[in-house]
């Protein structure tokens, strides 16, 4: 999970159906998510990152200082 340094209610995060998405060779599949408080539900994000699918779980990181600025490390 990160949080953007310019609005707190803004989130990343990264999810797996299940832990074997998460890590297993052969089942990888994992999915970047955005959430804020202007919109209750959370929003897939596909654009600047690898698909899905055969994706190990991503570490993520806000920039400090630069709001709405965050890294993904991934396989």
């Amino acid at each position: 999970m990160a949080v953007n340094s310019r609005d707190s209610q803004s989130i990343i995060v990264c999810a797996a159906s299940n832990p074997w998405k998460s890590y297993s060779i052969p089942d990888l599949e994992s999915f970047v998510y955005r959430g804020s408080s202007d919109d209750e539900k959370w929003n897939i994000i596909t654009g600047g990152i690898p698909i899905s699918k055969g994706t190990v779980i991503s570490v993520l990181e806000s920039n400090p200082n630069r709001g709405d600025e965050f890294y993904c490390l991934n396989s």
